[in-house]
């Protein structure tokens, strides 16, 4: 779990409490439940390495979901 407060980190939080209050269709479970995977490294993640200063970088791989 991360720290940070981005749109994940808020589903992730709150989308048990939001299941128990309404019922939501399968699309926008399915929707919700991408974007708390997106940029996780339970989706993995690319090594970035600059060839002039020799700077490694992680990014971390999206859903890809547009919703």
């Amino acid at each position: 779990m991360f720290d940070r407060n981005d749109i994940g980190s808020i589903i992730r939080r709150f989308l048990p409490d939001l299941l128990k209050l309404r019922g939501l269709t399968k699309h926008q479970l399915k929707v919700l439940r991408a974007l708390t995977s997106c940029r996780t490294p339970q989706l993995g993640g690319s090594v970035l390495a600059c060839s002039s200063c020799g700077s490694v970088h992680y990014v971390m791989h999206s859903c890809r979901n547009r919703h």
